[in-house]
């Protein structure tokens, strides 16, 4: 698989599990994703950039042990925000 493919469906992956709110806790998506936690948080934080213009924000849930979106919906890659 080319760099790039790995890049777009490790964050298409992300995105999936953020919007169903079952990552896990860093290591285990991480791990998950076959991916360094360093790696991973870098990959949260472009998500993150990517959102903002939609006002929509990537908290983690201590409680549940996953990562949510502030607001129901997905990230729809180009980029795109849908409200569900």
């Amino acid at each position: 698989m080319k760099q790039d493919d790995l890049y777009f469906s490790r964050m298409q992956r992300i995105n999936e599990l953020i919007a169903a709110r079952c990552t896990g806790t860093p290591a285990e998506l991480a791990s998950k994703l076959n991916m360094g936690l360093r790696n991973l948080y870098n990959y949260i934080d472009v998500l993150k950039d990517s959102i903002k213009e939609f006002n929509v924000n990537i908290l983690y849930n201590q409680c549940m042990h996953t990562y949510e979106y502030d607001q129901p919906g997905k990230l729809e890659f180009g980029f795109n925000w849908k409200a569900v």
